[in-house]
């Protein structure tokens, strides 16, 4: 016997709108923890002046 199953369109619109909600704040989440490293990196690398810049490259081995 074939059993046939109907969905109500309601369901399945309201499933969609909670996935694009959960996908909005994911990439909301990202951005604001991109912005926070983004300023923490500012942040450090203004610390140093360039002289001080120079010493670290020459001590890691990178500087030419």
């Amino acid at each position: 016997m074939d059993q046939h199953a109907a969905f109500d369109a309601a369901l399945i619109t309201s499933m969609s709108e909670k996935k694009s909600e959960v996908r909005v704040l994911a990439w909301c989440s990202f951005i604001i923890a991109a912005v926070i490293l983004a300023i923490g990196v500012l942040m450090l690398d203004s610390s140093l002046s360039p002289d001080q810049r120079i010493t670290v490259f020459q001590q890691s081995g990178f500087y030419p």
